[in-house]
Parts: structure tokens; sequence; C-alpha cells
């Protein structure tokens, strides 16, 4: 389990951002959404009313159409497509940035597109992750393997303020500024999906629930 649990705060790590370096980028977009100037700092509510929406979307429509057109899906699946959705969700963003580089002011329509995305990947991962956790550890570790997986929440923060002490100082990563900051978390989830998606496979699954 915690082969799986290793991959996880590159996932935290990402979605950090859209409630920080996110709310960054939404102010110097143009914020009339749905008749409403918004605050930059509002726009994150969307990631909550989506969450309630895609839960019992995914759970009764898009995972039974799935298994019913023979796609078998597995909580080791799920968390790989949402690495996918959440480099995606990046990408998007990445995009926007460079928009906001060149002078432009794109209209926050784009970045709730985005929010679309990291919500879904966040759907793939986050919940299934916590179902994994306790469905896959047997009675006596369940409290430990818990334990861990909010463990995963705290090392993705760690991670986003290595970087981010990083190009503070001057180092290394200080080379990802601008829209580049966004390609590099992109390619970190990327390699992590990529990773995963190789090493998954010979993870064996026990569940601990009759």
């Amino acid at each position: 389990m915690l082969s799986v649990f290793a991959f996880i705060p590159v996932f935290w790590a990402l979605w950090d951002q859209s409630q920080s370096e996110w709310v960054v980028q939404a102010s110097k977009m143009d914020l009339l959404w749905l008749g409403i100037n918004w605050e930059a700092e509002q726009i994150s509510f969307v990631n909550a009313a989506f969450i309630l929406m895609f839960i019992p979307l995914f759970s009764f429509v898009i995972y039974p159409a799935l298994n019913k057109a023979g796609i078998k899906v597995t909580p080791l699946r799920k968390i790989g497509a949402g690495f996918v959705l959440t480099a995606l969700s990046f990408v998007i963003i990445a995009i926007i940035q460079g928009w906001i580089d060149a002078g432009q002011t794109p209209n926050i329509s784009w970045q709730i597109l985005a929010f679309v995305v990291l919500t879904a990947g966040e759907v793939l991962i986050s919940i299934t992750g916590l179902e994994y956790a306790y469905t896959q550890s047997p009675p006596s570790m369940k409290s430990t393997i818990m334990a861990c997986w909010l463990l995963t929440v705290t090392t993705g923060n760690v991670l986003v303020s290595v970087i981010q002490n990083n190009i503070k100082d001057g180092g290394f990563f200080a080379q990802f500024h601008g829209q580049g900051f966004f390609w590099l978390f992109t390619g970190i989830c990327a390699f992590t999906a990529v990773l995963f998606m190789l090493i998954s496979p010979r993870i064996k699954e026990r569940s601990y629930i009759i």
C-alpha cells in the first residue's frame, strides 16, 4: 500500500497550487463570469461545487458505463487516470499563463475549465485513495494506514515548500518562472503518471471488507 501512497504527494503538491498560485493567476484575468464580477479568491469555490456533482456522476454513471463497455474499473486504474487529468489541468493553466505573459487578459472561464479537469482528477485520486486505504488494509492496521494516507497531504505541502524556497534562493528551480513554473509541475505530474502506470500492474490488491 505504501508503494501506492508514495505517488500521492505529487497530486497534493499540484492541488495545493489551485488554492495559491491559481488565485494569483486569477487576479490577472477577466473575472466577469455568469454576469458577476468575482474576486480572485472566490473562484476556487467551484472546486467544492464540482466535487459535489462529480462524486455521484462518477459513481453512478461513468464507472458503471465503463464496466459495461468491458473496461474494468479498479482503484489503481482510477488513480492512474487521476494523475493524467491533474497534469492536463496544469497544461491548461500553463497556457493561460502564457497568454497573461503576452499581455492578454483571458476570461476566468478558462481557469474554471482547469478546475473541472482538476476536480475530476481529485475524485479519481483523493476519493479513491481514501477508499483504497480503508479497504486494502487489515483491521489491525486501518488506523495506521489512514494516518499514512493523511501524511501524503503533508508530504505534498513539503514538496511545494522545497521548490518554492529553492526558487526564492535562486536555486535550480529558479529558472522555472511565470509560465515555466506551471510547466514544471505539469512535467512532474506527467512523469509520476507514467511511472505509476508502469508500476501499478505489479501491485497486488486485496480487500479486507467482507
